[in-house]
């Protein structure tokens, strides 16, 4: 059986960082998943997965970059041949940005009945405010605001996007979704560290975006999860010593929407398919 997961989310969310370090687990058969057989090709993700064995961060997917990599895993007895995209996260903003979709995308759309959203929250940007920002005199004598106070905030284009996919999916807008499993995932959690469960992170973090998905999904196809695919951070001094001697895979750690903690990263997609 083949399932296609879309693993979705901007630039520098960890899309490829994970996808390097679920192969990693799979292969040493450390996790709640494991391979039925051989990855047929790991073109997508070798460079990641080089980088890693280095105690290296790995590099951002360049924007056109477009693959797939297929691992087939075995789950609860069953054999199931997963296909995870890895692309270039600038190809997000462009959808949201022209409010469109190419032929390629809205196949991958029509195809998956999974969605997985990376956000990293210390990556999310907040529109203009004036509930807490003070315009400065000079502007108003002007007459004009700054350009940068029209950048679209995080926050929006998430619902954007997903409005997008939702309308590409033709899914009928008076209902909730109750066929295409939605998992958001709080990336780089070891950034977090606050004792917050995902849940309460993204409501604090993107209220309106919360209140978007819990209004379009019902509650069995929606979860809210924090994820560190490298556990900690590989800039600081003696972590990259860590990943070359004890390797990449014993690396990582998953919060669960209860707020529980697992070091198998593979819950992940066993959760969500």
């Amino acid at each position: 059986m083949t399932k296609s997961l879309l693993i979705i989310g901007k630039p520098h969310s960890g899309k490829t960082t994970f996808l390097a370090q679920l192969h990693a687990r799979l292969d040493v058969s450390n996790s709640i998943l494991k391979l039925y057989k051989p990855v047929s090709n790991l073109n997508p993700i070798i460079e990641a997965l080089i980088c890693l064995a280095d105690g290296e961060e790995v590099k951002a997917t360049p924007t056109d970059k477009s693959t797939s990599i297929i691992l087939p895993i075995l789950f609860d007895e069953q054999k199931i041949d997963l296909n995870c995209p890895d692309y270039g996260g600038e190809q997000i903003n462009h959808i949201i940005d022209n409010r469109e979709v190419d032929s390629k995308w809205a196949e991958a759309i029509q195809r998956s009945s999974n969605w997985i959203l990376f956000i990293r929250p210390s990556n999310v940007t907040t529109c203009f405010d004036l509930s807490n920002k003070t315009i400065k005199p000079q502007v108003l004598e002007n007459g004009s605001r700054e350009a940068e106070e029209y950048i679209i905030s995080d926050q929006s284009s998430f619902i954007e996007l997903l409005q997008i996919m939702l309308y590409s999916k033709e899914q009928d807008a008076h209902f909730k979704n109750s066929t295409t499993k939605l998992t958001i995932v709080l990336t780089c959690w070891d950034e977090v560290k606050n004792g917050e469960t995902p849940k309460e992170k993204l409501k604090k973090c993107l209220p309106l975006f919360y209140n978007f998905i819990e209004a379009n999904w019902i509650e069995t196809k929606l979860n809210i999860v924090g994820l560190s695919s490298l556990g900690l951070n590989l800039k600081e001094k003696g972590n990259k010593e860590k990943y070359q001697t004890e390797g990449s895979e014993n690396f990582g750690f998953l919060i669960k929407p209860d707020g529980s903690e697992t070091n198998d990263i593979t819950h992940l997609i066993s959760e969500a398919i």
